[in-house]
């Protein structure tokens, strides 16, 4: 009986290489960020979908859920289920529009901005795995990150309404208006 050593597989172009880094490195940054979301959310009983809705309703005032799924980057079925969740919860109010029935536009209320002003209020940096590994970066290029690349690469895959939707929710958190 012979034994058979594995060689490992090499990437044959750089293309392959490129797409199986991109694949890890989103891999790897989508686990930081849940476990992120984790420990932001672990004092409520809010699912990242639910606290996504609530941001971006304490941002904008009342939007539709379709809007609440774009902005989201969720499907309609998700924004809905967990628009109804949050409803029932007394976080936000759902009203069908007089105009086209089809339509529902979701208002949050003032136990959803209490809700989300307690979730910052016990909110703790060194939990943030993500936060704190990126202020760190200033010790080793001396300025804070911006970004850049992955608001690029948002952009020119969601498109500019969407991410200019992004950034003035940014904005909006930023200034606490």
């Amino acid at each position: 009986m012979t034994s058979q050593t594995s060689t490992p597989t090499t990437i044959g172009n750089k293309e392959q290489y490129y797409r199986q880094y991109i694949y890890h490195l989103s891999k790897a940054f989508w686990k930081a960020i849940e476990d992120d979301w984790d420990n932001l959310l672990k004092y409520t009983n809010l699912s990242i979908h639910e606290y996504t809705i609530l941001t971006f309703l304490n941002a904008n005032g009342n939007l539709t859920i379709s809007a609440l799924a774009q902005l989201g980057l969720m499907h309609i079925s998700t924004a809905q289920n967990a628009s109804h969740k949050l409803q029932k919860a007394n976080y936000l109010t759902l009203q069908k529009s007089t105009i086209d029935k089809r339509t529902t536009y979701a208002t949050i209320t003032d136990k959803g901005r209490k809700i989300l002003g307690d979730i910052e209020q016990k909110w703790d940096k060194t939990d943030s795995t993500l936060f704190e590994k990126t202020t760190n970066m200033s010790q080793f290029f001396g300025q804070e990150p911006d970004f850049r690349e992955v608001a690029i690469l948002l952009k020119s895959y969601y498109g500019e309404s969407l991410f200019s939707q992004m950034i003035l929710e940014e904005e909006s958190l930023a200034t606490g208006a």
